[in-house]
């Protein structure tokens, strides 16, 4: 039986991909409950994933959350500020 695949910061990079493109792909279906909840997933994996952390951001934004999405929006931009 084969271990599952180890999780966390250390973890290789193709265990956060396929959440993410999980999440990406319901976010652009309009299923913006479960996109949060995968973006989510993926923060709690690797909590410095700009390419979660920013169309959270703006799911919170749209959903006015302003406060939330302020501070995902300066995460995202703290992880990655060359975008």
């Amino acid at each position: 039986m084969k271990a599952p695949p180890p999780r966390g910061p250390g973890a290789p990079r193709e265990t956060v991909v396929s959440p993410l493109n999980a999440a990406i792909t319901a976010h652009m279906a309009g299923r913006l409950d479960e996109a949060e909840a995968g973006y989510r997933a993926v923060l709690e994996r690797e909590a410095r994933n700009a390419q979660a952390a920013h169309p959270l951001g703006v799911i919170l934004l749209q959903g006015g959350r302003l406060e939330e999405a302020e501070a995902m929006l300066a995460r995202a931009v703290e992880a990655a500020p060359q975008w």
